[in-house]
């Protein structure tokens, strides 16, 4: 069963294995010599940083740091007591950090560690020795390809390690903000494509990991998050060097735009023209107290992505919208080779908007009306057609699966999604804006959803949990909307409709409490509201 399985493992297995007198000696065995090279590990670092923790108050390492004995070429746990008043070479530190996270990724300090020891800086104090000649321009430890080689290889022990998700994260923003503040002040298309290109392959290999991890589990949500994180950066870049063609030569710009390679769609590039604002938060923080932080104020102030010229000129962008088209086309793939998939239908949920948005501007460039606003009417026609084609999708879901909660949830999503109400968010016009044939419209779809529900539930012999709520939920919207019908002068109001309905609404409720008696209170609940 499903429950059996943890992580990819069976769990009845894997304590069977435990209960085996030699594999619990050899894993003991195994813990002992981890933890042993963990305690040279720290003990190196404190004599590094002159006893003192990372942050204020760190010190340097000595001016001229003896050079390592060729003893020291290998880390073992032997090293504390022969280094008593000794500096470690950077590379060897590293070697262990790699050493101990390949057998287990999940200790955060140790990533701190190593990333500590990649930046060769604490406090703006060196520590790297003068005499290490494998470093990169910049004079740190870090290279890319050594450290998604090793998070890849700790992923694939434990897929669910935060602090290997979390130094991927960070590798790739430092990697290209690095390469990308190196890059020169005249502007060069043949440069500019180039870095396009470089920037893109690196962020394509990265989907494509993580298409290979969510084959493995498509539900790791924390490959999901990252496969977020590795979108912002895509978008941002993308948006980066529009910015350096748009602009000609660089110094033609007032500043450079900065990279908030933070994982984020930031806020005001995504403001639409339906007054929504689609937003994904940041990942990693950027506004650290300290020296930097004036630094990370600038990347916030100058992102290229903050600063573009608005989501409707974005998503007009053939390689910006692919991008995005990309992602939606994932997550159909991924529901409809598992309708449980919870994580698909979340992330769908954060893309719908931005699919709404372009078809909306595509509407809007057409001949016969790039010389017009879109009117409200028209651009709820788009909503419908959006929303008609999502609740078709679900539905095969929910008559597949009808007691997978998973489907339902985003049923109910759309439900409320499609509501012409929702075009008059974050605006000061009211319902008095909704015309009569819009909510017409919104309220024939939830007649044809009840009566689709009403088949499965009586398909189901009237024991469909699922369905019974989302019939509630359908039928409670109606009443609300039948309530204004002095204001809307829909049809179909009648006081007997209004009275079947309630009569229906009822008996989802009455069932309810039969099959579902763990909930009874809140049944109750709903009915008194």
């Amino acid at each position: 069963t499903k429950r059996d399985i943890m992580h990819g493992r069976n769990r009845v297995k894997y304590k069977a294995q435990l209960a085996n007198p030699e594999v619990a000696a050899n894993l003991s065995k195994k813990a002992l010599t981890w933890n042993a090279l963990t305690k040279d590990l720290l003990s190196r670092r404190q004599q590094n940083f002159g006893g003192v923790g990372v942050g204020v108050g760190a010190s340097a390492p000595p001016s001229a740091p003896p050079v390592p004995s060729p003893s020291d070429s290998t880390p073992t746990a032997t090293h504390t007591s022969t280094l008593t008043h000794t500096y470690t070479d950077p590379t060897i530190l590293l070697q262990l950090t790699e050493k101990l996270l390949t057998v287990n990724p999940d200790p955060s300090h140790l990533w701190n560690h190593r990333r500590e020891l990649l930046l060769g800086k604490v406090n703006g104090s060196s520590t790297v020795d003068p005499t290490v000649t494998n470093r990169a321009e910049d004079g740190s430890l870090f290279t890319v390809g050594d450290e998604l080689a090793l998070t890849a290889t700790c992923l694939q022990r434990n897929p669910k390690a935060y602090g290997a998700w979390f130094h991927r994260k960070w590798c790739l923003r430092h990697h290209l903000r690095r390469i990308n503040s190196n890059t020169s002040t005249t502007c060069d298309p043949n440069t500019d494509d180039a870095e396009r290109v470089r920037d893109s392959g690196l962020l394509t290999g990265e989907l494509a990991l993580c298409s290979k991890f969510l084959l493995m589990d498509n539900r790791n949500f924390h490959c999901w998050n990252f496969r977020r994180f590795v979108v912002g950066c895509a978008l941002e870049m993308t948006s980066y060097h529009m910015m350096l063609n748009e602009n000609g030569s660089r110094h033609d710009m007032a500043e450079k735009p900065g990279l908030r390679l933070d994982g984020s769609w930031n806020n005001s590039a995504f403001q639409n023209e339906l007054g929504g604002v689609i937003t994904m938060g940041p990942q990693i923080a950027t506004s650290p107290s300290g020296q930097n932080a004036k630094e990370c104020e600038n990347e916030l102030s100058t992102s290229a992505l903050a600063n573009s010229h608005g989501c409707c000129l974005r998503l007009r962008d053939g390689t910006w919208f692919q991008i995005i088209q990309n992602e939606w086309d994932f997550t159909t793939e991924k529901i409809e080779s598992n309708f449980s998939n919870c994580s698909a239908f979340h992330y769908r949920s954060k893309l719908i908007p931005l699919l709404l948005q372009h078809r909306i501007d595509q509407k809007q460039r057409s001949d016969e009306k790039q010389h017009e606003l879109i009117s409200l009417e028209e651009r709820y026609e788009e909503v419908v057609l959006l929303a008609r084609e999502e609740l078709e999708m679900v539905q095969q879901a929910i008559f597949t699966e009808p007691d997978d909660q998973t489907a339902w949830w985003y049923h109910r999503f759309m439900i409320v999604w499609a509501s012409p109400s929702r075009l008059l968010e974050s605006s000061t016009s009211d319902d008095s804006c909704i015309s009569q044939a819009m909510m017409q419209t919104y309220v024939d779809i939830l007649k044809e959803e009840a009566e689709s529900i009403e088949e499965l539930v009586e398909a189901e012999d009237g024991r469909c949990k699922w369905g019974l709520l989302a019939c509630h939920m359908i039928l409670g919207t109606l009443l609300g909307l039948y309530s204004k019908n002095g204001d809307l002068g829909m049809a179909g109001t009648e006081e007997c409709v209004i009275d079947e309905t309630k009569r229906k609404a009822e008996e989802c409720l009455n069932t309810l409490t039969l099959i579902d008696s763990d909930r009874v209170v809140r049944y109750h609940g709903l009915r008194s509201g």
